[in-house]
Order: structure tokens, then sequence, then C-alpha cells
């Protein structure tokens, strides 16, 4: 965990407790690979590569980090063939070190605090006070580690129940006044949203210094964006896609990414492999089609994504400069290639991802990886 508090996949793993040493090679590797939520797509010669093991050590290490519950394999095929697979890590393995509980622990110990655990904390009071960030962050860890079917997972629906009203008022005046319902059922609907966003980003909430303000700030982030009915004089038109400033230049990734993801910086959103829709695997098939290895591109064309939130003006500079991306042995030109081909020139003359055929998306991924094939020349 680093010191803002935020969620670390590659620290995660390094807390790991129980594992063989290949087991440890291949789960710290699939970390450093990871998207936001924990995802990595790799093929199990990368694998090999990385961790200098043979085939049938690193299939043996995948079984038992999938017995232990710390990962879950989904088997995909490409063209026919079987392709990388898709690698989710999950926090809820009993293999992780009681470290990991507290994601400000060290923190804590360091200040002479008295660290009350997780279970512990399940019978001071019927709900969680608004004002307990420490005891909110306890009970959702353990609500994740239980698989939200326990005391944790109760906890925290009544919790929400029970503040819900005063906690997410906002959002419960929003769907008052815009979306035509009684104060009742907007109540009913936002306490909904909110059990929803904080299953699915457990982890952002509990990584956060302050995690109820996070919390909060998702619940109102989902409620801005929803359907519903709209002010007098206020219309909603579709847009020409040539004139968007390409997010990640496809209509997934056009939507909010939640407040809070993990390790997000205030001018990048963060980008998973879930959100990639038909614009961005295209762009991984040209890739894969052009002779790019599997490995790298899809995590080159995460992180490229990731990069194309930043400034129109900065983001083709960032891709040339960034250490993730050279870490995957992409050159500076290449990664300047790869933006280009996702969102167009700096000034125009290169059009998106988006806006191409398939004989110009093709001529775009051979010039990116002609761009690797020089440094490795």
């Amino acid at each position: 965990m680093s010191e803002t508090g935020r969620w670390s996949w590659p620290v995660w793993a390094r807390r790991l407790v129980g594992l063989t040493p290949t087991e440890s090679l291949i789960v710290g590797e699939l970390a450093r690979l990871a998207d936001w939520r924990g995802v990595a797509v790799t093929s199990t010669a990368h694998l090999q590569a990385s961790s200098g093991r043979s085939r049938r050590a690193v299939f043996g290490a995948l079984a038992g980090l999938e017995r232990a519950g710390v990962l879950a394999r989904e088997r995909r095929r490409w063209d026919g063939h079987q392709a990388a697979t898709w690698y989710r890590l999950q926090v809820v393995s009993q293999a992780v070190s009681p470290e990991l509980t507290d994601p400000v622990a060290d923190e804590t110990e360091a200040a002479g605090s008295t660290t009350v655990s997780a279970s512990e904390s399940l019978g001071q009071g019927d709900v969680i006070d608004r004002q307990d960030n420490r005891r909110l962050r306890e009970t959702i860890i353990a609500a994740v580690n239980e698989r939200w079917r326990g005391p944790a997972s109760d906890l925290l629906g009544a919790t929400l129940e029970a503040t819900a009203s005063v906690q997410f008022a906002a959002s419960i005046r929003r769907k008052v006044r815009f979306g035509g319902l009684s104060r009742e059922e907007a109540r009913v609907d936002v306490l909904s949203t909110a059990w929803e966003l904080l299953r699915e980003h457990a982890l952002a909430i509990a990584g956060a210094d302050v995690p109820w303000a996070k919390l909060t700030a998702i619940v109102s982030t989902a409620t801005l964006s929803d359907g519903g009915q709209l002010p007098d004089g206020v219309s909603v038109g579709a847009a020409d896609p040539a004139d968007l400033d390409m997010v990640a230049a496809d209509a997934a990734l056009g939507q909010a990414v939640p407040v809070g993801a993990p390790n997000a910086r205030a001018d990048t959103q963060q980008v998973g492999y879930d959100d990639f829709g038909p614009a961005l695997l295209g762009l991984v098939e040209s890739l894969l089609d052009a002779g790019m290895d599997e490995t790298t591109a899809w995590a080159g064309t995460l992180r490229i994504a990731e990069l194309s939130t930043r400034s129109p003006s900065r983001r083709h500079t960032l891709a040339g400069e960034d250490p993730r991306l050279a870490e995957l042995d992409v050159t500076p030109e290449a990664a300047r290639a790869w933006m280009t081909m996702l969102v167009g020139s700096r000034r125009g003359a290169a059009a998106s991802v988006v806006m191409l055929d398939a004989d110009e998306r093709a001529a775009r991924a051979r010039a990116v990886v002609q761009a690797l094939g020089r440094q490795a020349a």
C-alpha cells in the first residue's frame, strides 16, 4: 500500500504468504501487468519468459494460485486459436498477509495507535458512524474477504440504509427534481445505486484517505450521469465523433471513470480491460495481425488509452516518456505512433482509430510494430 493509501496490486502481491517461489514470481508479474481492477491479459509464453520457469512449472503455479483463490482464469480464443488468457486477481484470498487488511496499518503503528481488527469493529454499534472512516475501511475489506456474505456485509447494508438520507442528500434531491420521483422513491433508488457501487469499487473506497467522502463522490458522479428528466429548456443531441476530444477512442471509455479509482491522478482517468469496446479491441487485433506479441499489445494499448485522457497537447510527448511503456520495451517512437493510431495526430492531419477503415488501421499498426522492431534490431 502506498503512503497515500491507494491500492497497489504489486504491493498486494508482495504481501501474499504461503506461496511457492514460482507462484510468487507469476503473481508478481500478473500484478505488474494488471489494470486498476486487477485484470491482466498475457500469454503463458510471457509468464515463462518473465519467470524463467518451464511451461509445466508455470501451469502448476497458476493452478496453485487458482486453488488458493488468488486469481481466476478466463481462457480465450482468437481467430480460432488459443489466445492470451485473462487473469483476475482476487483480494479475497486467505493467502493474504494480515498487513493487507488495513491500508494505513503501517502509519498507525508508527504513531503508536492501537489497531482494532475488522472483526472486532463489527460489534461496535448497529451502524458505522458517518465520521468513522477507519471503521468503514476495515468493514469494507472484511466484506470483500467474506465475499459479501456475512456480518461485515450486513453491517454495511444497515449503515447505508441508516445514513443514505443524509450522506447522499444531494443525489436524492436531484432524483426528486429531475427524475420525477417522490422523495422515498429517490432515496431507495440512490440507496440501491450506492450498494452496487460500494461493491464494485470496494478497493478504491477502502484505499482512499477518507472512505466516506470517496463513496459519496462515486455515488454523486453516478447519479449525475444516469437517466432521468432534463430541466425545461435543456436538450441532448447526438455528437459527431469527429468533434469529440478522444479520451480513449471508444464509446465505452467516453463514460466517466469512477472517482477514486486506485492510483488515479487528477488529470488521468483509469482505464480497465473490461472497458474495451469495438474500437480498442479492433486496435489490439490490428497490432496482433501486424506481429506484435499479445502481452505487449494488450498492456500497451491499456496504457496508451490511459495517457490519452491527458491534455491533447501533451499526450504524445507523455507516451514517448512513459516509464510503464518503457518497461514493455516500447520505444518512444513506437509509443508516439501508438498514440497517433488511437487519437490521431496533434494537429489533426492523422485521424483517430474510430475514423479509420481496416486497411488504414492495419497500416498504422504496422508502423507501430516497425518502430518496435527498430529498437530490437
